[in-house]
């Protein structure tokens, strides 16, 4: 029973853990620019140009993380390792989120936020992974 979930969650770890290293990079790159970018001004010693910077970095960085993560992660598993179908995946989940922070309101819940960005992501990109898969598989529509 449990055989037939090993490798979704498997792939879901890969795509979570890369997402979270290469968020986790682009996070601390964006905090550099944009403290880097706009500078403290006068005696104003604390303004929000590295947290801004961090959040942008995070938001672009880390669905890119969750493809990279889950084709490694399929690639040590022995399967084909296909990287841009689980790019768009894990941008859809992104975009996803976004669209439910408007429409939901989520800026009032900053938990339910940030874990629907951590956890939509992988998810989107494993589904479109496998929809993929199951297309080649199947082959040419004729």
């Amino acid at each position: 029973m449990l055989e037939k979930y090993r490798m979704p969650l498997l792939e879901l770890a890969g795509g979570l853990g890369g997402g979270l290293l290469i968020g986790g990079l682009g996070a601390l790159l964006g905090r550099w620019l944009g403290g880097w970018l706009f500078p403290p001004i006068g005696d104003i010693a604390n303004t929000f140009g590295d947290l801004i910077g961090a959040v942008l970095g995070f938001g672009q960085s880390y669905p890119v993380g969750v493809a990279l993560g889950m084709a490694l992660m399929r690639r040590g598993l022995k399967r084909p390792a296909e990287f841009w179908p689980a790019l768009a995946g894990a941008v859809l989940g992104a975009g996803l989120v976004l669209a439910m922070l408007v429409l939901l309101r989520l800026s009032e819940y900053p938990i339910a936020l940030q874990s629907l960005f951590i956890g939509l992501p992988p998810v989107t990109a494993l589904i479109v992974l496998r929809l993929w898969a199951a297309r080649r598989q199947s082959g040419p529509a004729s």
